[in-house]
């Protein structure tokens, strides 16, 4: 991921859909989406404290 976006998301999630077919796991591709874009959310507002942090450290 860069910027925000999802690179390739949709092969990454059909590749691992073969996967998970193969080896006889479960795939809920929703869940699998919802779960990244909140590792994304909370990457970003880790991100963001951690910027305040350093500028409050600085000052």
């Amino acid at each position: 991921m860069q910027a925000g976006i999802f690179h390739h998301l949709e092969a990454h999630l059909a590749r691992l859909k073969r996967a998970a077919v193969h080896f006889g796991f479960p795939f809920d591709e929703a869940v699998i989406s919802m779960t990244l874009q909140q590792l994304h959310t909370d990457r970003e507002r880790e991100s963001r404290h951690c910027e305040r942090s350093a500028a409050v450290h600085d000052a």
